[in-house]
């Protein structure tokens, strides 16, 4: 029963790692960037999945015109309705488009299933994280449109390299905490100090290396996701610039992040609460342990794996328009 749920784990890992890799922003060579034609449409019935994810690209298409148009009745009216309108669908959006393919959840669970953490900690990961991505496209839409006055299409070009920053950190975070799992049983095989050395040294005022590294996990976890902008936010930022409301654009990142944050936090939850299912399932002694290295090496292992193939994309495909 434990290896079935395990098992499981593993596949819950990997389905939004491959759908995300399968909604990569980066065309494959050759493809130039376009779309296929409806004659080259599979004409089979699209399986479960299939059409969940187009059901949702057509949900976030239909509210990506309503944020238009919301941007432009503000730059139009200036009125208070149409800034509500626009932080509420930005709000949707933001729901939306985390509910689909994009690597701030599969890193953020994966992270969540390699190590212990309670649902407290893995929804302030989603919620600091959802709002480093808001910060980063506000800052880079305010820097080098507004202050350096770069054109739209170079500002979204620069995104292909806060993209390849943050997949080669996540490659990084990914294979630091492989190294610290080796490490980690390792140092299990030469022992443990007693009861007393732990009570000696449990006064200290530094922190042990344990909490050191795991806040260090976490805050590369947050910058990792951070790095890269939602490029729904960006597109709404550069519509707002060329309308004139750029505070607009700031409000409605905003609500993006909120949505975000709520969809992602959802998900943290679920994935802690299968990863403690999982330890109690196992009871204790080797089984425990066993089961606990399984869940880390996986969750580590996804988010290396899951870097170092959207790097190798991004770096193939090079800058692409959103």
């Amino acid at each position: 029963m434990i290896a079935r749920l395990i098992l499981l784990l593993l596949l819950l890992l990997a389905a939004p790692v491959t759908s995300a890799m399968a909604a990569s922003p980066f065309p494959s060579a050759g493809s130039g960037g376009e779309r296929p034609s409806a004659a080259a449409a599979p004409t089979e019935p699209p399986g479960l999945v299939s059409r969940y994810l187009l059901q949702l690209r057509q949900v976030q298409a239909s509210l990506h015109r309503q944020l238009a148009g919301a941007a432009g009745d503000v730059a139009a009216t200036g009125s208070s309705a149409a800034m509500l309108a626009l932080i509420g669908i930005g709000f949707l959006y933001g729901i939306f488009h985390a509910a689909g393919p994009g690597h701030g959840k599969v890193v953020i669970t994966s992270y969540l299933l390699a190590n212990v953490a309670q649902v407290r900690r893995g929804i302030l990961l989603a919620a600091t994280a959802s709002a480093a991505q808001a910060v980063t496209a506000v800052a880079l839409v305010g820097v080098l449109v507004l202050a350096l006055g770069m054109a739209q299409f170079q500002t979204v070009h620069s995104v292909w390299y806060l993209e390849m920053a943050s997949y080669l950190l996540l490659l990084l975070v990914g294979l630091a905490l492989l190294r610290n799992l080796w490490r980690g049983g390792h140092s299990h095989d030469h022992g443990h100090c007693g009861h007393a050395c732990g009570h000696a040294h449990h006064h200290h005022h530094a922190p042990p290396a344990a909490a050191r590294d795991d806040r260090r996990g976490f805050l590369a976890m947050v910058a990792a996701v951070g790095l890269r902008p939602c490029s729904g936010a960006v597109i709404l930022l550069l519509f707002s610039v060329a309308q004139g409301v750029f505070l607009a654009g700031v409000a409605g990142t905003i609500a993006m992040a909120v949505g975000t944050a709520i969809t992602v936090s959802v998900l943290a939850i679920l994935s802690v609460g299968a990863r403690d299912l999982a330890l109690r399932m196992a009871g204790s002694g080797a089984g425990l342990a066993r089961v606990h290295t399984v869940l880390a090496a996986s969750g580590a292992l996804a988010i290396a794996l899951f870097g170092a193939a959207m790097l190798a994309a991004g770096l193939t495909g090079g800058p692409q328009p959103f």
